[in-house]
């Protein structure tokens, strides 16, 4: 069922058939498009519901889907990445669109810019955090507990568990309020559990961070420097990597920089696409 609250604002709330699977999307907004891509333990409602009424307000046109497994699309047979990056790629298909920006949030980004080495419709991407697509750690970071992903992997449902890794995920405590918990729990229950238990145990995404030299599509990379799954560093190294890319560091920020800086994030974002695009 769709979260009334999450939704609050959204000009439309689709159901349908992408690839084989009933699809949940999100739009808002008219202008250039916008196609927004949440990472692992999330969906488009719990990542974007404080992006999509601002890209609206300037002037774009946002569109946010569960991917395969996630929120209220239909759980696949396959939970590789490579599944969401066909189901994706078949959306923009279904959208009909000749020219848009995507804005990927951690494994997000991973399934954004693999599009965009292939697909010349993709003509701006902002891509955050993401430990799949960024090159490995230079050194290993010291140990304090459990990393991030070992306590994904033992995730249940529970507000306990929900709360625990919203804290960890985000640097910026005063977003992490009721709401959100009880989005994150009712986003990875059910159906949802058992499609994130399989994308757990399923085989890593092929390292794509060399190809990305190929890329002349302008990058907005944004990166939270209290991010405890990826490092300032892995995302400098990215920005290295790139030929026509520009990134910016946010303080009090961890791995979902569009909830824990919204504000200053969707004013990155709207500038990047408004300086690059003409409408």
């Amino acid at each position: 069922m769709i979260n009334a609250a999450a939704t609050a604002g959204i000009e439309s709330v689709e159901l349908v058939e992408i690839a084989g699977l009933r699809t949940r999307f999100i739009a808002q907004g008219s202008g250039y498009p916008v196609v927004l891509l949440h990472g692992q333990w999330s969906t488009a409602s719990v990542a974007w519901s404080e992006n999509i009424p601002a890209l609206a307000a300037h002037g774009f046109r946002a569109y946010a889907v569960d991917q395969p497994g996630f929120g209220e699309t239909e759980n696949p047979e396959d939970y590789s990445i490579e599944t969401r990056i066909e189901h994706v790629k078949a959306f923009i298909d279904f959208l009909g669109l000749n020219r848009l920006a995507c804005w990927g949030c951690s494994d997000g980004s991973y399934v954004a810019a693999s599009i965009a080495l292939t697909d010349q419709r993709i003509d701006r991407l902002v891509l955050m955090a993401s430990g799949a697509l960024a090159p490995p750690r230079s050194q290993a970071p010291e140990s304090t507990g459990d990393s991030l992903l070992e306590e994904l992997k033992r995730y249940t449902p529970t507000r306990a568990d929900a709360y625990s890794i919203l804290s960890r995920i985000l640097a910026n405590h005063e977003r992490l309020d009721d709401e959100l918990v009880d989005r994150a729990l009712g986003a990875t229950a059910g159906k949802n559990l058992k499609a994130h238990r399989a994308r757990m145990v399923a085989s890593p995404p092929d390292p794509i961070h060399e190809s990305l030299s190929r890329l002349d599509t302008p990058v907005l990379l944004l990166w939270g420097l209290d991010d405890e799954a990826v490092s300032a560093e892995q995302g400098l190294t990215l920005l290295r990597a790139m030929r026509n890319a520009e990134m910016h560091l946010l303080h009090r920020c961890g791995h979902w920089p569009q909830i824990d800086r919204a504000e200053r994030v969707n004013e990155l974002v709207c500038d990047f696409l408004s300086s690059s695009v003409h409408i």
